[in-house]
Formats: structure tokens, sequence, C-alpha cells
């Protein structure tokens, strides 16, 4: 009995196929998570500044009613 070479290549490609689907789903989420990441990162680090200057204004007003 003979196997089909053909059956066999396209067996091949369609595990290679499936392999790089599974290959480029995983790099979209791996890369949408560090994209999310650096995101909420970057609004943090506003909101922190903007604590830090509304804090560092409250000092300053102390220290010139304090004068």
């Amino acid at each position: 009995m003979m196997v089909d070479p053909m059956l066999i290549n396209s067996t091949i490609v369609e595990s290679i196929a499936k392999a790089s689907n599974d290959v480029v789903g995983l790099t979209q989420v791996l890369v949408g998570g560090f994209v999310g990441l650096y995101i909420i990162s970057i609004i943090l680090t506003y909101y922190t500044n903007r604590q830090i200057m509304r804090l560092l204004k409250q000092i300053r007003d102390e220290l010139r009613k304090g004068k």
C-alpha cells in the first residue's frame, strides 16, 4: 500500500500552520500584556508625580506661612 506524498505534505503544512498560529497568538498576548503594563506604569507615574507636586506645594505654602 502506497501512502500519497501529497497527503503527508498537506498534513505537515497544516501542523506547521497550527503551530505558527499558536506562536502568533502567544506573542500577541505577551505584547499586549507588556503594552498594558507600560500604559499602567505611565498613568501611575503621572498621578504619583502630581501628588508629589501637590505635597511640595503644600510644604512650600506652610513654609511661607511660617515666615
